[in-house]
């Protein structure tokens, strides 16, 4: 009878394992949003928006957050957020998972960022707008018209 336990317990705890495996996996969000370069820096983003014309669109994010998860997944993965993003900005990410690294930690504190995920519009070194938190797709499309609006004016 105990080996029949002990043959039950261990059949359903691969099955729990290989469950919670393919979960996981279904659930996964990207780290950086895919109209994103992965490999531009904050400095090379703020360059090519001064050369462009462009804002520079600054997504602050991190790992652990769920809010930035949820924010990937849904409104930054929104066909119309897309189109607008890369037709009108410079996008840039900055990986707050690391914030005990000196550099991402003053770039956090010198953007102003209090929250995650946090973003922020920007044309040479002004700040034209800021917002923090998982909205819809809607709201984020609507900030970022307004947002950059003030750049006109």
């Amino acid at each position: 009878m105990k080996s029949n336990l002990n043959f039950l317990f261990a059949v359903l705890a691969a099955m729990a394992i290989v469950s919670l495996a393919l979960f996981s996996r279904g659930c996964s969000t990207p780290r950086v949003p895919e109209f994103i370069d992965p490999l531009l820096t904050f400095d090379e983003a703020m360059a090519r928006s001064g050369e462009s014309g462009k804002p520079a669109f600054v997504l602050v994010s991190a790992d652990w957050c769920g809010y930035c998860r949820s924010l990937k997944r849904n409104a930054l993965s929104n066909s119309r957020v897309v189109a607008w993003l890369r037709d009108n900005t410079i996008p840039v990410y900055v990986d707050a998972t690391r914030n005990h690294d000196t550099e991402v930690a003053a770039m956090t504190s010198r953007l102003r960022v209090q929250g995650f995920p946090a973003m922020i519009l920007m044309k040479r070194g002004q700040e034209l707008g800021h917002l923090e938190g998982d909205v819809p797709a809607k709201d984020l499309l609507k900030w970022l018209e307004e947002s950059k609006a003030k750049s006109a004016s």
